[in-house]
């Protein structure tokens, strides 16, 4: 999060200077990946992190606000949106390597019980697949 708002704010928000520094700062996060594996969990929660941050705020520039804001999900600036996209990557690693077994079945079940009802192919519901 915090080297969100760096690449962010450290060059106003201009989007070629962003594009820039997202890509050195996914260079720097690969090394834990490359040199120390145990720490991969925290490395890809950074680069996936501010993949997310700054992504968002050069799709709002380049789509406008308007468009963005479209779907019902409002446009925060950087200082808002960072601690929110932080909790959820970290809640989705969480879910990856916590409990599998019982979190992930929850789940599951919860979305096939919503998701194979409105399937239009009889044959499918039939077989469980989507």
């Amino acid at each position: 999060m915090v080297a969100a708002y760096v690449i962010w704010y450290i060059v106003d928000g201009k989007t070629a200077g962003a594009i820039v520094f997202l890509w050195l700062w996914m260079a720097i996060t690969f090394y834990p990946i490359l040199k120390m594996p145990k720490f991969i969990i925290v490395a890809i929660l950074s680069m996936v992190t501010a993949v997310l941050i700054i992504g968002y705020e050069l799709q709002v520039g380049v789509i406008g606000e308007g468009a963005a804001t479209s779907n019902g999900q409002p446009a925060y600036p950087v200082y808002i949106l960072a601690p929110y996209r932080l909790a959820t990557v970290a809640g989705g690693i969480l879910v990856a390597v916590g409990s599998p077994s019982s979190l992930i079945d929850d789940l599951c079940a919860d979305y096939t019980a919503v998701y194979l009802d409105h399937i239009p192919f009889p044959n499918l519901r039939e077989h469980g697949a989507a």
